[in-house]
């Protein structure tokens, strides 16, 4: 039932942790880079009081719904106003978060161009100057959501934002040029050149970001290494806590039931007679001491620390083969590699017990050879192996009574995501090869 327990907690982690996983890469992908939204909001407001500027100055004067101006400049705040309302609603966003901002960013992009057209083509006069003039005006406009996007987004974005806006206003102007002439050539080549310049912007801001996201990156690989660090070290100091009380009442408290037993022991040893009241009372202190020792000899066992906590995964490992080796008289050739990245304590745990089995088995089956063990990285997993030359065994068996120690390390390894692999032949030595991902 404990069992059952166990592994019915262990696949509600499982899934808990791939719902986690889940929304943590969804949360990636959608992540807004810290201040954009800040900086976008700005750039609307001062937008809209431009033009709200241009508007209240040219009604003055002139008619608002006839002069080409004023109804380009009119029409740009109301672009700049209906995306800032769109930015301010904080419901739009959770409704669709992947495509809250490349919308507004796309509306940042088209909305100045087709105003520009827009407003030439309302001009009375569509001259040369007008065409250069409206061309460039729109520059600075533009130039706003390019270092936008190249902040939140990758370069190829940038180039694809910069073609884009530079294809849609030469479609958009070449219908009014046609037939081209030298003059006419210059105004087609404005948008061209305006997109070298967007292109260069755009590549400095994002290798920016990419150096600023690569620090970011490593701030917080250091900030979970040091996380790591700490609880590691935390559970060294209450390990060598333990140890130190368990060698402290080892030396007091044991020492002292072990020799108020030995003294009850010879004083029942002089009493002239065998029975009568005080031979009774010393049984009953002989026997109350005798089993707090045995109590106390129990609890010293479960407070000191595993060699696992103690010592940590490589070196209770080495401790344990050379342990192992030295009191079964095998020759040991150890290979244990330096820098193993710290694993999760439950991932340590099985590796540990999985190492400790097949000593056990190598020893108890390898008679008087060699035992070789070896533990490193290799291609981002853990890789454990444990050779023998001994009487080996039939692979094919392990589903037996004699082999669930066996079954018990394929299960843990399983748990682990890992993969355990056995190769024996009778009278051939055994080798067991145990691989463990090693998850970032």
């Amino acid at each position: 039932m404990r069992r059952m327990t166990r592994v019915i907690c262990a696949q509600e982690s499982k899934k808990r942790l791939g719902v986690l996983c889940y929304y943590g890469i969804m949360a990636e992908r959608t992540r807004i880079e810290p201040g954009l939204l800040v900086i976008f909001r700005y750039f609307l407001i001062i937008a809209m009081a431009y033009f709200a500027i241009l508007v209240a100055l040219s009604a003055l004067q002139v008619d608002v719904l006839r002069d080409s101006y004023v109804r380009y400049s009119f029409l740009n705040f109301l672009s700049y106003l209906f995306m800032y309302i769109y930015l301010s609603i904080p419901w739009l966003r959770e409704r669709n978060a992947r495509g809250y901002l490349p919308l507004a960013l796309a509306m940042a992009a088209a909305f100045p161009v087709l105003a520009n057209v827009m407003s030439y083509l309302g001009a009375p006069d569509r001259t040369l100057p007008v065409l250069i003039q409206s061309s460039w005006l729109s520059f600075p406009v533009l130039l706003v959501p390019l270092v936008l996007i190249a902040w939140q987004y990758r370069f190829r974005y940038v180039m694809l934002f910069t073609i884009l806006a530079a294809l849609v206003e030469e479609i958009l102007l070449l219908p009014l040029l046609w037939p081209p002439n030298p003059e006419q050539l210059t105004i087609l080549g404005q948008p061209l050149v305006r997109a070298f310049s967007f292109g260069i912007v755009g590549q400095i801001v994002c290798h920016l970001m990419d150096t600023q996201r690569a620090q970011r990156r490593r701030l917080l690989e250091a900030n979970l290494e040091l996380s790591r660090n700490s609880g590691t070290l935390q559970r060294l100091a209450v390990s060598h806590e333990r140890n130190r009380l368990a060698r402290e009442l080892h030396d007091t408290l044991a020492h002292s039931l072990t020799a108020l037993s030995v003294s009850l022991e010879a004083m029942k040893t002089e009493l002239p007679a065998p029975g009568g009241e005080l031979g009774v009372m010393l049984d009953r202190s002989l026997q109350i001491a005798r089993e707090g020792l045995t109590d106390t000899r129990r609890a010293l066992k479960s407070l000191r620390a595993d060699a696992l906590e103690d010592l940590g995964l490589t070196l209770a490992i080495r401790n344990l083969a050379e342990t192992a080796a030295e009191r079964a008289g095998l020759r040991l050739e150890m290979n244990v590699e330096k820098n193993i990245p710290a694993l999760p304590p439950p991932v340590e745990h099985s590796v540990y017990r999985i190492a400790q089995e097949a000593v056990g088995n190598a020893v108890r089956h390898a008679g008087l050879g060699v035992l070789r063990v070896e533990i490193g990285v290799r291609g981002g997993e853990l890789m454990l192996s444990v050779c023998d030359d001994g009487s080996g065994f039939d692979p094919d068996s392990v589903d037996r009574q004699d082999h669930l120690g066996i079954l018990g390390m394929r299960e843990r390894a399983e748990a682990c995501g890992g993969g355990l692999e056995i190769i024996s032949r009778k009278d051939e030595g055994t080798a067991l090869y145990l691989r463990i991902p090693i998850k970032k």
